[in-house]
């Protein structure tokens, strides 16, 4: 298999209904067939997660027609890449689960967990990708570990899949705020508010770290 850029753009036009949309640009094909697939696990969990279920609306397009595609297994999919060099994938994840391992969504914030978000084409986790999230006019922040691509604002950078999948995204209007612990800068993101000193926070934190 050759080596495809990889993109993603994550999208939220309907919140309120706990979707988030997403496009996955592969580019650079060279082969016949791509699977893509979805994983069944989630770091620092031990059990088989079936993010799969929330997986809706998926279609392939390539020159802005569709591309023949097949589902092969509850997580995966394989795409009919013969002669093309690019596609588009277009899926949506319906994100209604509070949880650390799974994605949420509603009009006042957004979730990202990565593994039931992102697909990677089969054995390679290595490819590095870059994710933009394109923000409604309602959020104005994004929280994560993930390093921005080229400093622009909504855009990040993962040198493979394993970084991606371990770094979770928070999106809305989060109170963020930072500390540093064993002379790393950390960052600290805090949705809706609620009843807490961000001193005692920073030295409970620092305690931890160190």
């Amino acid at each position: 298999m050759s080596q495809p850029n990889i993109y993603f753009e994550v999208s939220f036009t309907e919140p309120q209904a706990h979707y988030i949309d997403v496009r996955m640009e592969v580019s650079g094909l060279n082969q016949p067939e791509l699977e893509l697939i979805m994983p069944v696990w989630t770091p620092g969990s031990y059990l088989i997660r079936e993010f799969s279920k929330n997986l809706e609306s998926f279609k392939v397009i390539s020159a802005g027609k569709p591309v023949p595609h097949q589902k092969l297994r509850k997580n995966s999919w394989l795409i009919f890449t013969q002669n093309l060099e690019n596609i588009a994938v277009f899926y949506r994840i319906y994100a209604f689960e509070v949880s650390v391992r799974t994605c949420f969504a509603d009009l006042s914030h957004a979730f990202l967990s990565p593994t039931g978000l992102f697909l990677y084409p089969e054995g390679r986790l290595d490819l590095p990708l870059t994710v933009r999230i394109n923000l409604p006019d309602y959020w104005k922040k994004i929280s994560t570990g993930l390093d921005h691509y080229q400093n622009e604002p909504c855009c990040f950078y993962a040198p493979n899949f394993d970084v991606l999948y371990d770094s979770p995204v928070e999106v809305g209007n989060q109170h963020v705020f930072g500390f540093t612990a064993a002379g790393v800068l950390h960052e600290v993101a805090m949705y809706n508010g609620g009843m807490y000193h961000e001193e005692k926070l920073i030295a409970d934190f620092t305690r931890i770290v160190e």
